[in-house]
């Protein structure tokens, strides 16, 4: 849930960027970028560890 809602407030701030030329929502969206990224690989690294456990 948290990963789908990063992504769209992502995309709407990349959009409204692009619309606006305003730089600032695109430093946004690319805060929002880094943490779909990390939320993404802790959900991997997560899914691994309790693999390995069982």
């Amino acid at each position: 849930m948290t990963q789908v809602m990063s992504c769209s407030l992502m995309l709407a701030f990349l959009a409204a960027g692009k619309i606006s030329g305003y730089e600032g929502f695109i430093a946004m969206a690319v805060g929002l970028a880094f943490g779909v990224a990390i939320s993404m690989f802790s959900e991997l690294f997560t899914y691994w560890y309790y693999e390995k456990r069982n």
